[in-house]
């Protein structure tokens, strides 16, 4: 079989092993090319939806800081009103205990003049 292999058709062979080896050479820079043009359209895809998310958690934020503000203004609001409801609960607390001082002098003398009607009918003094 080496005999049939003349010089010249080893040469011949030799340029159409080197073309296949150029046309390689060229199909792997092409995909190169390809995949290089493809991560840079990734880098600028991914930085042009970071700074979406960015802007998107930078709105979140704030949006977060005035509700905050808010329940500041209510928390405040609540505390004012637990001062004065403590200030009403002194009152009616005092008024209260008057109230009850009274109940209880009333109590007194009620069971006072009871007693002192029971002691003068038991003592048979007319009507």
């Amino acid at each position: 079989m080496r005999e049939s292999w003349t010089d010249d058709r080893l040469d011949a062979l030799n340029v159409k092993v080197d073309e296949l080896g150029r046309r390689v050479d060229n199909g792997f820079n092409r995909v190169d090319a390809e995949l290089k043009a493809q991560r840079e359209d990734t880098k600028v895809e991914f930085a042009a939806v970071r700074s979406d998310m960015k802007e998107g958690f930078e709105a979140v934020d704030e949006r977060f800081e005035k509700i905050d503000e808010h329940l500041e203004k209510i928390d405040a609001r609540f505390e004012r009103m637990d001062e004065r409801f403590a200030g009403m609960t002194d009152r009616f607390g005092d008024r209260l205990d008057r109230f009850y001082l009274v109940l209880v002098k009333t109590c007194v003398f009620a069971v006072t003049l009871l007693g002192l009607l029971v002691a003068l009918i038991g003592l048979g003094v007319p009507h």
